[in-house]
């Protein structure tokens, strides 16, 4: 019995050593995902910043446009004083105009990279949303592998005291058996000593 309480304890020890290492293996995917989780929103501050330089380059643009097509309007305008004039206004209106259509593609262009950089932004958000989660379900892991590490040394000291009282059972059977020997032992000197007396009278 006190070896197969030893067994026991032993297999009890056992899975609490496999609790105690799965539980340090979620703990480590916890901070895993917190690491991937820090990162996501590292990309997210990122593609925010760029998309505050898109948007800012569209603006820029955007005033060029202005610019350019107050250009046209001047060499309109100065194209009225004289045929020559107008000639020459009419170029630099045309030149003028072409730029403004080049500035304003370029403004679009901005803004469809603001647009671009505040999709990443919202991307890396997620991302970053998707980590902390990942982070909280290992942590939960962690606390769960503990559990079972603290339940399987509560078995293991269990199966310690039930090692214990087994031995302690061995030790009053072993006291038993010597007392009924003893008995026996003065059961046979009072047999020969009643043996002795007929034989004496």
């Amino acid at each position: 019995m006190a070896d197969s309480s030893l067994k026991k304890i032993d297999r009890i020890g056992a899975e609490a050593e496999e609790g105690q290492t799965e539980a340090e293996v979620s703990q480590t995917e916890a901070e895993l995902g917190q690491i991937e989780s820090e990162e996501g929103q590292t990309k997210a501050k990122v593609s925010q910043t760029n998309a505050g330089l898109g948007q800012t380059e569209a603006e820029v643009g955007q005033i060029e446009a202005e610019e350019d097509q107050t250009e046209a309007k001047l060499g309109q305008t100065e194209a009225e004083g004289g045929q020559t004039e107008v000639e020459v206004g009419q170029i630099e209106a045309e030149e003028g105009q072409t730029e403004a259509k080049v500035s304003q593609t370029e403004a679009e262009l901005g803004q469809i990279e603001a647009e671009k950089g505040q999709t990443e932004a919202k991307v890396s958000e997620t991302e970053a949303e998707l980590g902390q989660t990942e982070a909280e379900v290992g942590q939960i892991e962690a606390e769960e592998g503990q559990t079972e590490v603290e339940l399987g040394q509560t078995e293991a000291e269990v199966g310690q005291i039930e090692a214990e009282v087994g031995q302690t059972e061995a030790e009053l059977g072993q006291t038993e058996a010597e007392g009924g020997q003893t008995e026996t032992e003065v059961g046979q000197i009072e047999a020969e000593e009643g043996q002795s007396e007929p034989n004496r009278g």
